[in-house]
């Protein structure tokens, strides 16, 4: 069972639907208050899975990038970054932005803006660090 197929099925019982029927059940049918907990915190971290679909999972972009290695990277870079500024990592970006940068079709800088998660403001403030992060993977197409 893949992630995706897994995280189906999680939400699918949160919801109150039984995966094998299809038929709906009272939610306090989970009369195991843990069970009943555990469901719901699953059913939290499936949303992320779905959020991100498998592209964390995937080697390669579209324009035959590593993206694991373009994310560790960047990742490495934010957390450098947040050191430097004393705030929490995530407040620089999300694991979810930078997938997007890693997995992104950014040939020339100003593609950064076509990014989710990059404004002008944030485009201003990384997009020098972000594209000499990304240009030895530009270079070596």
């Amino acid at each position: 069972m893949t992630n995706i197929e897994l995280a189906s099925l999680i939400n699918t019982i949160a919801d109150g639907v039984d995966p094998e029927t299809g038929e709906f059940f009272d939610e306090l049918l989970l009369a195991d208050q843990i069970v009943y907990n555990s469901i719901k915190k699953l059913r939290r971290a499936s949303r992320t899975v779905h959020r991100l679909g498998v592209l964390k999972h995937e080697s390669q972009n579209r324009l035959n990038r590593p993206s694991n290695k373009i994310f560790e990277e960047l990742k490495s870079w934010r957390l450098g970054e947040a050191q430097t500024l004393g705030v929490p990592a995530f407040t620089i970006f999300s694991d979810a932005d930078l997938w997007a940068i890693a997995e992104g079709d950014v040939v020339e800088k100003k593609d950064l803006l076509r990014i989710h998660g990059i404004g002008m403001q944030t485009y201003e403030k990384y997009g020098d660090q972000i594209y000499s992060i990304l240009h030895p993977y530009i270079l070596n197409e």
